[in-house]
């Protein structure tokens, strides 16, 4: 199964990033090697902190600046990066206005100054890029959540910094320092809830990886605010030997120029990932956080009993808060899941429907199209835009119309009822497929409120079972004749040794020898009928040679001119080459003036008939069994009144003829078809009415054309140039001369 967000491209980022801006990270991670060996807290040590770190800012603003560029972000995300990097600059600022001032005053305290401004206007600036960037899609965390975390962040740090540290500093503070006491911790913590708000309900763009960063960049430099607060009102860290604030603050100018990096040259995924992250860490890290500043505290101050009572009751509303946020964080967990699964199930269904060679549609009670899957469009060849809204009943042929309605009638009336029906649908190209469609009654279900109809096109199918029965047919046909054919033949030779015997007699009265003539003509028309029930089931043995299609058909011409007869014009088209076969040129004759004789008759009032041998491969509707790659094309093409559907399709059908009674005995095609399958071939028509009709004979290759012997030459007269045409047109006169000849 195809996992719900796809892997994030790799990223080099020391690749990508300019070398000013490895030089700086480069730096930082020396600043931080710098502070973990604990200098001595000195006036030159804070300056040059304090100056580094300032530089530092306005490198990290400048990195934001350029990935704020990037064309392809977002243009909510490009906001969001320049308020990031004005917050950054106005840090910068601060750092550097502090800078001047401690360089000023050789015992600088800290007060509250326009560095401190600087600082604190930062916050807005940054906490609104964040609101910039775009919500996320299905947010794991609820809003009750959320607001939880905040309150386990007031619960869990606000309560135990305002006892431990800042609320006896605020009491012990006076003018603009108290004021500073409560400001600082109070916005970083604001910082700290909105960080964790971002991460639950923000979307991932570009990339997971890019936002945390930014994210993570953002918690660790209002948690060194915090630091700073704890540090500047009740003296705790600075017990330690390392400059925590300092430390903290470096590293998140480290993941300040990863973050800048990430957004302006990293990778950017085919499908970005909208989905917000599922838990947040920060509520949890910064109580750790306080937590061990409590048990410094706790270490390095002597023990006030008093406060221990005061933080006691704050410490069991963390413990309520806690296991109600737990309690939501399952059902939030919960019901992400559900919704996960709903929607890993809709997307497993709409694949399946997406690549589903059968048609499925959704009808409303009244029969208006109201979905229909994309294999409609492959298998009709309309669009699916422009079915939805029309009647379903305008796609059904008119024959299959009423039967339609009756199962879109019984699927209506009756619930959870499951129908079949066989109809046919109609084409882009105005033809009709044959659609076998089950259907079932989803009218109560509000997600389906429909028709459930699952269509397969068994068009094919059909014309498969067809050629089946038609095979069985002649074989029925050829066992029958080869059952009575050696008796017919047996008394069709006695026939004739008797008239010959009588015929012999030379004092016959002349009426009696005209009845033997009539009895012998009709002794071979029934051999000839015999020789067509033959073709037909496929009983005679081939007598094969090696002969030229070209030089037949040049031979033939006369036969034809004379078969053809009327005011048809008779076009031969020889190859470009001499095309060589293998068959048995009386069966093959036989085949063409059967051909011939069709055209005739579909042209009474006269026409062309053009007969063309062609070399190449065999087209996609001629393809079958037994049939090679190479082969010799002999088409009929008539420009007579052509043959509608339900004719065409049982053409070849053993005494099937549209002709009147006693014109024709509907064996000529099937003796036809039989004769060219005989030879590994196939006969294959295209035609529509008022457009004509070809046929086209498909036979093999001679396998050694450059052996084959030469045939009999036909006159110069006779066969016309290889690619040449002959013309012939017989007008009535002409024909009746002809034909008495």
């Amino acid at each position: 199964m195809k996992p719900a967000n796809p892997p994030e491209p790799t990223w080099a980022p020391f690749r990508r990033a300019p070398r000013w801006g490895q030089a700086a990270l480069g730096l930082n991670l020396g600043f931080i090697g710098w502070l973990l060996t604990a200098p001595e807290r000195t006036r030159a040590m804070r300056l040059f902190s304090i100056g580094f770190l300032a530089a530092v800012n306005f490198a990290v603003a400048w990195a934001f600046r350029l990935a704020a560029r990037r064309e392809s972000l977002p243009r909510a995300v490009q906001q969001s990066l320049r308020l990031v990097a004005a917050g950054n600059a106005m840090v910068g600022l601060g750092a550097a206005y502090l800078f001047f001032e401690v360089v000023r005053a050789k015992n600088y305290t800290s007060t509250f100054s326009v560095a401190d401004a600087l600082f604190l206007l930062s916050y807005p600036l940054i906490m609104l890029g964040m609101a910039r960037l775009p919500r996320g899609d299905r947010p794991a965390a609820g809003r009750g959540r959320i607001a939880l975390d905040g309150a386990a962040c007031v619960v869990g740090v606000g309560v135990p910094l305002w006892l431990g540290a800042v609320g006896p500093a605020f009491r012990d503070a006076t003018g603009p320092d108290a004021l500073l006491v409560v400001l600082w911790p109070g916005v970083a913590f604001v910082g700290l809830v909105a960080v964790n708000t971002a991460l639950l309900t923000r979307a991932p763009v570009p990339t997971r990886g890019a936002l945390w960063l930014l994210l993570a960049s953002l918690g660790a430099s209002w948690l060194a605010d915090l630091i700073f607060a704890l540090d500047a009102s009740a003296l705790v860290v600075r017990h330690s030997a390392i400059h925590w604030s300092n430390l903290v603050n470096a590293v998140s100018s480290c993941l300040s120029l990863l973050a800048a990096w990430r957004f302006s040259s990293g990778p950017l995924p085919a499908q970005p990932r909208l989905r917000p992250a599922a838990f947040s860490p920060v509520p949890m890290a910064t109580m750790i956080i306080v937590a061990a500043w409590l048990i410094i505290l706790s270490l390095v101050t002597p023990a006030d009993p008093q406060m221990l009572r005061r933080i006691l009751p704050g410490l069991i509303l963390l413990f309520f808060v806690l296991l109600i946020r737990e309690v939501l964080v399952l059902i939030d967990t919960g019901r992400w899941m559900a919704a996960e699964q709903a929607r890993e199930s809709h997307a497993r269904v709409e694949a399946m429907v997406r690549h589903s060679s059968d048609v499925l549609m959704v009808v409303d009670a009244p029969g208006t199209i109201q979905f229909a899957s994309p294999s409609l469009t492959a298998v009709l060849g309309l669009p699916v835009d422009r079915l939805v809204g029309e009647p379903l009943v305008r796609l059904v042929h008119p024959d299959d119309e009423a039967p339609g309605r009756l199962f879109l009638d019984g699927l209506t009336q009756a619930p959870a009822a499951v129908a079949g029906v066989h109809w046919r649908l109609r084409h882009a190209d105005g033809t009709y497929r044959e659609f076998e469609t089950a259907g079932s009654n989803a009218l109560g279900e509000p997600a389906v409120a429909g028709l459930v109809l699952n269509s397969r096109d068994v068009t094919e199918r059909r014309l498969l079972e067809a050629e089946l029965r038609q095979s069985h047919k002649l074989e029925a046909i050829g066992r029958l004749v080869g059952g009575i054919a050696h008796n017919f033949n047996n008394l069709l030779a006695s026939t004739f040794l008797r008239l010959d015997f009588i015929r012999r007699d030379r004092q016959l009265p002349p009426e009696l020898e005209q009845e033997i003539v009539a009895l012998e003509a009709g002794a071979k028309r029934t051999a000839a009928l015999i020789l067509q029930l033959q073709s037909i089931g496929q009983v005679r043995m081939l007598r094969r040679k090696q002969v030229e299609l070209g030089a037949m058909l040049a031979e033939l011409r006369p036969e034809l001119e004379r078969l053809v007869g009327g005011p048809i014009e008779l076009v031969l088209v020889d190859a470009a080459r001499p095309e060589w076969i293998e068959a048995d040129s009386t069966l093959i004759n036989q085949v063409i003036l059967n051909l011939c004789a069709n055209a005739r008759d579909a042209m009474p009032h006269g026409g062309r008939l053009t007969i063309t041998i062609t070399r190449g491969e065999p087209p996609a509707d001629a393809a079958g069994p037994g049939l090679p790659g190479d082969y010799v094309c002999l088409s009929f093409q008539d420009t007579g009144r052509g043959i509608d559907e339900p004719t065409r399709q049982r053409l070849f059908e053993p005494f099937f003829t549209t002709k009147d009674v006693g014109l024709g005995l509907g064996l000529g095609l099937a003796a036809a078809q039989g004769i060219v399958q005989q030879h590994h071939g196939r006969l294959v028509v295209d035609s529509a009415v008022g457009r004509g009709t070809t046929f086209r004979i498909l036979l093999p290759v001679a396998p050694d054309t450059n052996a084959a012997p030469a045939p009999e030459a036909a006159p110069a007269a006779v066969r016309p140039p290889p690619g040449r045409k002959l013309h012939h047109r017989l007008t009535p006169r002409t024909a009746a001369t002809e034909s008495g000849r």
